[in-house]
């Protein structure tokens, strides 16, 4: 009996690509302006904190013409050291939010912008993995479907 196995080796400057982990957590979530949500949390019904986004993983700012989405250490006018937006034309994954650029403190207006169809990457205050998919909007609350990952 001859046995085949099959080995896959990264041409030279490609990565070895890896399965993901497993999905911690997924589903929509509803922002009101000034609320915040811890996105580690395993409550049932993941309840945000209205007033202040300081301490949680993701909240969402308006200011103006600006709606952005914040992370921990956002200070007025940026979208904080643990919050990525991802080019459009980058797909929406795990491996995505791996390589993203957490930490450079952007303008969030320009990066961080509020359009159906953008989402961002956050890294969690417990250093999980989540993507933030901007949905829609009904009227002052933004829709989005959120997926947490497991550490890997």
């Amino acid at each position: 009996m001859i046995t085949l196995v099959a080995v896959y080796f990264p041409r030279p400057g490609e990565e070895a690509r890896a399965d993901p982990p497993a999905v911690r957590r997924q589903g929509e979530l509803r922002f009101e302006p000034g609320e915040a949500y811890d996105l580690d949390s395993l409550a049932t019904d993941w309840v945000p904190t209205r007033g202040a986004w300081f301490g949680q993983d993701a909240g969402y700012v308006v200011g103006g013409a600006h709606d952005w989405i914040v992370g921990l250490n956002a200070e007025s006018g940026e979208s904080g050291d643990s919050v990525a937006a991802l080019d459009p034309r980058t797909p929406k994954s795990f491996d995505s939010c791996v390589k993203a650029d957490y930490g450079a403190k952007k303008s969030a207006p320009r990066d961080n912008k509020i359009n159906p169809e953008r989402a961002v990457c956050v890294l969690t205050t417990e250093e999980r993995y989540a993507l933030v998919e901007i949905v829609g909007m009904a009227q002052t609350t933004l829709v989005t479907r959120v997926t947490v990952w497991e550490k890997k």
